[in-house]
């Protein structure tokens, strides 16, 4: 359930971050039909984006340790 927390924190973000775009960019333009594919493609961003996971895998060598034995 926290997975699906999550999941919808990051998609509102990205709807806000999309909204706030067209608000400040796109509200007076006349182009009715490009702000509106601009609108969908973000909700379909926004619902797809927050899926995508990236890893880095980083390897740390183990440092010798030299043992005074005597």
């Amino acid at each position: 359930m926290e997975a699906f927390y999550i999941f919808l924190i990051k998609s509102s973000g990205l709807i806000a971050l999309f909204y706030l775009a067209y608000h400040f960019m796109l509200r007076k333009e006349t182009f009715f039909t490009s702000n509106r594919w601009f609108l969908l493609l973000g909700l379909f961003t926004s619902v797809l984006l927050p899926l995508v996971v990236f890893t880095k895998i980083i390897w740390v060598e183990p440092t010798p340790i030299n043992y005074d034995w005597s």
